[in-house]
């Protein structure tokens, strides 16, 4: 031990053991994945994220905070996916374009913000919110691929693991529903 007051104490500086277990990311199968993703007008994505990251911090030990990674996901979709590639490469299966997946999925959440914030604010003709539907669709196909890939990097393919539909899954589908019927109602609209 120092008798300088001023210097900072020493101490070994390593990263503790890992304590690894489980899974490291969500895993879900694509049917109930997309059919949630659908339902609920993709806000099942929200929740999506958080799962992925909190099982992530569970698996790594790593300090982070999955509430404001699913919240701002935009921002952290590029990390994730490359945590699962790097999961992946670490397994030797499949290779992945993680960055370009990711931009992809980045590409479509901003543009469909973008369409969404024109047509609430009566910006270009009002049929402009039916394009939701495509850009949704596809928004759909891209993020039902992610899971594949994230169900592969975590030993279970076709997400047997978490296929059955509990009550929450169908509350959230039934008030998606709900949600569904106001889009529609409202856009037909602009007809």
């Amino acid at each position: 031990m120092s008798t300088n007051p001023y210097v900072a104490p020493r101490s070994t500086l390593v990263a503790p053991p890992s304590t690894a277990t489980g899974v490291p990311f969500y895993v879900v199968s694509a049917r109930k994945f997309t059919w949630l993703f659908i339902a609920t007008m993709g806000h099942y994505g929200i929740y999506w994220f958080y799962r992925n990251w909190h099982l992530y911090r569970q698996y790594s030990g790593s300090r982070i905070w999955p509430v404001a990674r699913a919240i701002f996901a935009v921002f952290f979709v590029h990390s994730l996916f490359a945590l699962v590639k790097d999961a992946l490469a670490e397994e030797g299966k499949m290779s992945w374009h993680a960055r370009r997946h990711a931009a992809l999925m980045v590409v479509l959440m901003l543009l469909s913000f973008l369409v969404d914030k024109l047509a609430s604010e009566s910006v270009g003709p009002p049929q402009l919110v039916w394009l939701l539907i495509p850009l949704f669709a596809l928004q759909a196909f891209v993020w039902r691929k992610a899971q594949v890939i994230i169900n592969v990097s975590c030993h279970d393919p076709d997400g047997q693991s978490n296929d059955r539909f509990t009550a929450a899954n169908f509350f959230w589908m039934a008030l998606g529903a709900l949600y569904w019927a106001l889009f529609l109602v409202g856009a037909s609209a602009t007809l």
